[in-house]
């Protein structure tokens, strides 16, 4: 238990683990503040931030990565890749409930991968650069979907796939996008005698489609989701965070 007051503080709480205990089943984070309202009338408001967990190793507390947005970023699961060093800028939001990468400046933009939008293990803040979060099966056949738009119609790749020595693509697929928002839909069956053992980064790509033009520039993205097929039914994967961008 702690005392919460009206001014926004740090709580810090230390523990250890039985060392002979089975910790297997994952646990949940979560405060509960029934009796802190008890007895008042509305409205009333409990506030929180910068949550995180560490944990002590050889006498100095790192970063776990069990908590996932722990600062409650706008844009929590995803990043954005620039050719930042040839000159382009641009930074994510999150606007009118979807996710915008805004372009401020434009330069050299003479491959696709030189603007992309990437949810992965670097982007969740659970692993390093790179690092994929999405885990796939062999012979599972997989139904991606999301809505976007642009500033400018032309052609973006989405990418299914790892980069472990060297990238692998599970699935790569050309669509045009408009500058009004609209669904698009793709489906892939993994081949059942290849390892998918590595896990997966979900990405946009779209250098190609701000090629000549000058900035501002922006592209928008909403509601991803991949689904699995169980029976001939396609059920959610529960592989991408915070999809809705909620």
């Amino acid at each position: 238990m702690f005392n919460v007051t009206t001014t926004l503080e740090t709580y810090t709480f230390e523990f250890t683990l039985d060392g002979e205990l089975d910790y297997t089943v994952l646990a949940q984070f979560k405060l509960e503040m029934g009796l802190l309202f008890a007895g008042l009338t509305g409205p009333q408001s409990f506030t929180l931030d910068n949550v995180k967990i560490q944990v002590s190793e050889d006498g100095t507390f790192v970063d776990t990565t069990l908590i996932i947005n722990g600062d409650f970023k706008p844009t929590a699961g995803y990043r954005a890749f620039l050719n930042d060093w040839e000159g382009t800028a641009g930074s994510l939001s999150k606007l009118n409930g979807a996710l915008v990468l805004t372009l401020d400046a434009l330069s050299t933009l003479d491959q696709n991968w030189k603007v992309q939008i990437i949810q992965d293990a670097f982007a969740l803040g659970t692993g390093a650069d790179n690092v994929g979060s999405l885990q796939f099966e062999a012979g599972k056949t997989y139904k991606v979907s999301f809505d976007a738009k642009a500033s400018v119609a032309g052609e973006a790749t989405f990418i299914i796939g790892h980069a472990g020595g060297g990238f692998t693509g599970y699935a790569v697929e050309a669509f045009n996008v408009t500058t009004e928002l609209e669904t698009y839909t793709f489906e892939f069956t993994l081949d059942g005698e290849l390892d998918y053992s590595v896990l997966a980064q979900f990405k946009i790509e779209m250098g190609l489609l701000f090629a000549g033009l000058t900035g501002p520039q922006s592209f928008t993205l909403d509601n991803i989701a991949i689904e699995v097929s169980v029976d001939g039914t396609f059920v959610d994967a529960q592989l991408i965070i915070n999809g809705d961008m909620e």
